[in-house]
C-alpha cells in the first residue's frame, strides 16, 4: 500500500454537503482530502478475503442467535 499526497479538490466540502454528507469535518480526521492510498492487486485480494470471512462469521452468529432465540443480545 502506498500513500499518495495530492492537492485537495476544489470545493470538496460543498460537493459532499450537496450529497447530504455534512459530517465530513466534525473531528478533523474523518475525511482527508490531501492524500489517497494505492493498493496492489494482491493487497486488495487479501482485504476482500478478510472482509468475506468476517461477513460469513457475522451471518453465522446471526443464525445462531435466531436458532437460540437470544434476541435480547441484539438490544
Amino acid at each position: 500500500m502506498l500513500r499518495q499526497a495530492v492537492t485537495p479538490r476544489a470545493h470538496w466540502q460543498a460537493r459532499l454537503e450537496r450529497l447530504g454528507f455534512d459530517y465530513h469535518s466534525m473531528d478533523g480526521s474523518y475525511w482527508q482530502e490531501d492524500a489517497y492510498y494505492s493498493f496492489y492487486a494482491k493487497e486488495i485480494d487479501l482485504l476482500e478475503d478478510a472482509s468475506n470471512e468476517l461477513h460469513h462469521m457475522c451471518l453465522d452468529l446471526a443464525e445462531e442467535i435466531v436458532k437460540r432465540g437470544n434476541y435480547e443480545q441484539l438490544g
